[in-house]
């Protein structure tokens, strides 16, 4: 009974050089499409993926192995004709490739112990193995730069001419002039409505960067702005200026505001009058004093604009 290579390595679960000539072959040319069709006929065939990707890896070290020792049969235990044939093999490649195709399998060799889906792990692999760029020597990139900056100082590499500045100043059909710059005096009478939106921005910004000093602020109002100032008025107490003068939280509102307006401006504080309080003030006096009297109404309007008060008897 004669038994055959092909055999013997299915019952021993090696992997044929053959195949690992032709897989790596496809590799190398980087066909990703003829790899995933060969991942098929081995599963087909029963083939173990793992076992085949780590023949692979092995292939991919006997490639760099033939390149570098002056006699790799020393070292790869393999026939003489399965020697030659990775010699020329390795002929066609670039170590620094090959080192890439290893560290690159390897990873996704990893992968597989784990993977519930190793024929997915094993594409995706080889789609990324082939998808690897190669990397231009240290030396080549060096030797580059010194060759262009020896033709810049020659002169031999002239700067951008007239005619790529006007291609460079071309303007298209849409263009719009951008509106001239505001002076000083136009600054400092602008609406309220564009104060408010500048606040309002100063605000946002703050709020997201330090919510507690921008709720100290929620109540103030902008009181006026120039050129390089912006006047806010707080309403509130002690506690809000306080917090508002402090060193680190007015620089915080200057920088914000300098960033909304595009220069550099000072922050100024005032504290509001509490004109909640007076509002109720006057509302009390005006109820006393339509609880009166009419006739005593009457004689108010006869002498001058005043108020009765009322005081009590015991």
């Amino acid at each position: 009974m004669e038994i055959r290579d092909e055999d013997l390595q299915a019952i021993l679960g090696s992997v044929a050089q053959s195949s690992l000539l032709q897989f790596t072959s496809e590799l190398l040319s980087r066909d990703a499409a003829g790899l995933l069709k060969q991942v098929d006929v081995l599963l087909e065939q029963g083939q173990d993926m793992r076992q085949f990707l780590a023949g692979v890896v092995e292939h991919l070290r006997n490639l760099m192995i033939v390149k570098i020792a002056t006699d790799p049969g020393r070292i790869i235990e393999l026939p003489a004709a399965d020697l030659e044939a990775i010699k020329q093999q390795a002929g066609g490649a670039e170590s620094e490739y090959l080192l890439m195709l290893f560290d690159s399998l390897t990873r996704t060799l990893e992968d597989m112990r784990w993977s519930p889906h190793q024929r997915f792990t094993i594409e995706v692999g080889l789609i990324k193995a082939c998808s690897l760029e190669r990397l231009e020597p240290l030396g080549e990139v060096l030797g580059r730069m010194k060759e262009l900056e020896q033709r810049l100082a020659s002169g031999r590499i002239t700067p951008p001419t007239a005619s790529v500045a006007h291609r460079v100043s071309e303007r298209p059909a849409e263009y719009r002039a951008k509106p001239p710059a505001t002076s000083p005096a136009q600054t400092s009478v602008r609406g309220e409505g564009e104060q408010g939106d500048v606040l309002g921005s100063i605000m946002t910004v703050l709020g997201a960067k330090k919510p507690g000093l921008a709720s100290a602020l929620r109540h103030s109002r902008l009181i006026e702005m120039t050129e390089n100032q912006i006047v806010i008025g707080v309403q509130g107490n002690g506690f809000q200026m306080e917090l508002v003068e402090r060193p680190e939280n007015r620089s915080l509102i200057e920088e914000i505001a300098a960033g909304i307006l595009q220069k550099k401006v000072s922050i100024k504080i005032r504290l509001l009058p509490a004109a909640v309080k007076d509002g109720v003030k006057t509302t009390q006096k005006k109820s006393r004093s339509d609880n009166q009297d009419p006739a005593v109404q009457e004689v108010l309007k006869v002498f001058t604009e005043g108020e009765v008060i009322e005081q009590d008897h015991d």
